[in-house]
């Protein structure tokens, strides 16, 4: 299968609801696709979304080697670890706040 071949056969194949863009990849006789969310600003950080999709429709769980990341800036996380992040952020502001008054 060439890179066209791949791309074609693509365009047959929906995209995930979250998907803000994608790229065909051929790695030798595979194809596969990856797909990134759009982008979130928060202040000077950029939060993003990646995940791999197969020809089938599906999308990479972790079990062929591809799964799902949530990026801030250049460095990726599984999506158990953003959620643990993102409390853990939660908490750090929740302490703040308690010995600042707003």
């Amino acid at each position: 299968m060439t890179e066209a071949d791949a791309v074609r056969a693509f365009d047959q194949v929906p995209l995930p609801s979250f998907a803000a863009d994608s790229d065909v990849q051929l790695d030798g006789t595979d194809s596969y696709r990856v797909v990134m969310g759009r982008n979130r600003e928060v202040g000077p950080i950029t939060v993003g979304t990646t995940a791999v999709q197969y020809l089938d429709g599906r999308i990479d769980a972790g079990r062929d080697g591809d799964a799902p990341q949530v990026w801030i800036g250049d460095t990726g996380f599984s999506t158990d670890v953003a959620r643990a992040l993102a409390s853990a952020l939660i908490a750090a502001a929740d302490e703040l706040d308690t010995a600042v008054a707003r």
